[in-house]
């Protein structure tokens, strides 16, 4: 098993993890060892990639196209402006200007990628790789909540959660998060384990593995407990 405690160079717009996201992963790291895994943190340089933001801006407007023009004919009418929230429609109009051999180009460069990672894992011999599953702490309720100043603030704040799970919705691999380790604030953090591609199997058995280690089931952050 491989881990990884800094963000592979194209990932993300981010380029750092916050304290408490690297420590959940140094403590899941630590926990597998003690299970019998093998181990070690491995070099992000392997693993980059140009711009996957971009990359999959660009299939996600892509798809916005589709589903505007489905409903449209569903609908038996033209979506208009202020039917959708101002980024989708920018995502929307700009998926109009795109030719489609921009789209195909674009499809066989994550397709190269996905075989990227899944070299990887075959030449490193790692069935599996440890990563935060975000790049920051959970947010505070609101913190997504646009405002007519700022049409666009939830999306800053969702940018600080793709850096890993991103990849995984790209590539195909199996992947799950985890709520093994809690920071000061009695908050989950959560680690990201993510497999070979169809490999789900090994997942399924060190979820159970982890569970019996350390369960979860039964904690909860304080803010969200309640008196039953």
């Amino acid at each position: 098993m491989g881990f990884l405690t800094r963000i592979p160079d194209g990932w993300s717009d981010r380029t750092t993890i916050h304290q408490d996201c690297e420590n959940a992963v140094e403590d899941a790291a630590r926990l597998c060892e003690g299970l019998g895994h093998t181990v070690e943190e491995v070099d992000p340089g392997p693993l980059s990639h140009p711009n996957l933001p971009a990359t999959f801006g660009f299939i996600f407007s892509c798809f916005l196209g589709h589903v505007v023009a489905y409903w449209e004919k569903e609908l038996g009418k033209k979506i208009k402006p202020d039917e959708l929230e101002p980024i989708t429609w920018g995502r929307y109009q700009g998926s109009l200007t795109r030719p489609g051999g921009d789209y195909l180009f674009t499809i066989e460069e994550v397709q190269r990628f996905s075989r990227k990672m899944a070299r990887w894992y075959h030449e490193g011999g790692y069935d599996l790789l440890l990563t935060p599953t975000m790049t920051i702490p959970p947010t505070k309720l609101g913190a997504f909540q646009s405002t007519p100043d700022d049409p666009m603030k939830w999306l800053g704040v969702a940018l600080g959660f793709l850096a890993f799970t991103r990849v995984q919705n790209m590539t195909g691999q199996p992947a799950m998060s985890v709520p093994l380790f809690w920071n000061q604030n009695n908050i989950p953090i959560g680690v990201q384990f993510a497999g070979r591609f169809g490999d789900e199997g090994t997942l399924f058995r060190l979820a159970a593995q982890l569970e019996q280690a350390r369960p979860w089931k039964d904690r909860c952050p304080s803010i969200h407990c309640r008196n039953m």
